[in-house]
């Protein structure tokens, strides 16, 4: 950071309308807490009363709660272009805010409208393929002179230019993730608490029971006759979501359809699912459309080898014959072999899994923050 005459922290506006606890929510606030304090504060708005708020507060952030309706424009209109812009302008004056940080797809376009004149620069973080983070509104904000599109991937960077936000205003920045260091006898623990025998082969797979992340895939492949062969067992950690509230019941059946519903966990949601990498043998991850993938870094970490799609993000963090095995999404029959080519192999697995605790540090949450801090630097003193 350049010198200035006031010392003071600069502070950051880190912001997002959902504030339901979810991957983008923890590396937000993860974010902010991980600034250097004596340069940097951070500021947390949001809307609602998820899981963010409470978390925030606790982690003694400085937290600004608004109403759904002054940040996100739906019917009736009036408070979104009358109370909303008030509110926050009012925030961005009292705060003193230098920088703002959007963490979803709908907070930008607001705060920068009410930000008219105090010229004040944006960082726009895109974490997934599945929202509208572009949009004719929001590139208004997102190619202005003063804005960066933060990716969190080159796939992801790759789809937000088709999208239409300049190569100039994109930055890729991977996700940053806990390491948390493995204490002896991590293995023996994850697996008493998954229940699993010392002779069984287990494969994991943790993440949100949505279909995109792999999990019917999964059972097809489990069901192979050479797998059956095996004392092959899977576990499969995650909650549901709204949106696929059956699915879990859905993935149950096809387990009972398939035969393999006595070798087949589906555990629901934990707090200790990214320690339980540990436990497995392998780690699958079957998932389309990934823009990172912290499963993929936990797992690695732990000395898991990975078996996942060549799709999204996956073949950036996890490379084929390296830290894991990468087969065509939507191939059944690769995913199987792979499946028993590790399931066969221990000296594979035990080769995969070095390799990928290693690859795993790159990912670590002390680099990423470094790397935010630098654009901030960067933007700041422009």
């Amino acid at each position: 950071m350049s010198r200035r005459a006031d010392r003071r922290p600069r502070r950051i506006l880190f912001a997002t309308v959902d504030s339901n606890w979810a991957g983008a929510q923890a590396q937000m606030l993860e974010l902010a807490a991980g600034l250097p304090a004596e340069e940097l504060e951070p500021v947390i708005l949001t809307t609602g009363s998820g899981g963010l708020i409470d978390r925030s507060l606790g982690a003694r952030i400085r937290t600004h709660v608004l109403p759904f309706s002054f940040m996100r424009r739906h019917f009736p209109v009036f408070p979104y272009y009358t109370f909303g812009p008030a509110a926050l302008r009012w925030l961005l004056h009292r705060e003193r805010i230098a920088l703002v940080h959007t963490h979803c797809p709908n907070s930008a376009v607001p705060i920068m409208n009410a930000a008219r004149g105090l010229h004040l620069p944006l960082v726009a973080h895109v974490h997934d393929f599945d929202q509208r983070w572009v949009t004719s509104r929001t590139l208004t904000v997102q190619n202005g002179r003063r804005s960066m599109v933060v990716a969190v991937s080159d796939a992801c960077a790759r789809h937000v230019m088709n999208l239409g936000v300049d190569r100039a205003h994109v930055r890729r920045i991977y996700n940053g993730v806990h390491l948390v260091p493995q204490l002896s006898g991590a293995r023996e623990r994850a697996r008493a608490e998954l229940g699993a025998r010392e002779d069984e082969i287990i494969v994991l797979l943790v993440g949100r029971l949505v279909r995109r992340k792999g999990a019917a895939d999964l059972l097809q492949a489990l069901a192979d006759p050479r797998l059956q062969e095996l004392p092959v067992r899977a576990f499969l950690v995650g909650g549901t979501e709204a949106a696929e509230s059956r699915f879990r019941e859905e993935l149950a059946r096809l387990a009972l359809d398939l035969g393999i519903s006595g070798r087949v966990e589906l555990c629901g949601e934990r707090e200790d699912a990214a320690a339980l990498h540990a436990g497995c043998d392998i780690a699958a991850i079957p998932a389309r459309r990934e823009a990172f993938g912290r499963a993929v870094v936990e797992a690695m970490h732990t000395g898991a080898p990975v078996v996942a799609y060549r799709d999204g993000a996956l073949p950036e963090l996890v490379r084929d014959n390296q830290e894991g095995l990468l087969v065509p999404p939507g191939d059944i029959g690769a995913l199987s072999a792979a499946l028993l080519r590790l399931a066969t192999d221990p000296s594979l697995r035990a080769r995969l899994g070095a390799a990928g605790h290693e690859r795993a540090r790159e990912f670590g949450h002390a680099p990423f923050v470094d790397r935010v801090t630098e654009l901030y630097a960067e933007m700041l003193d422009r």
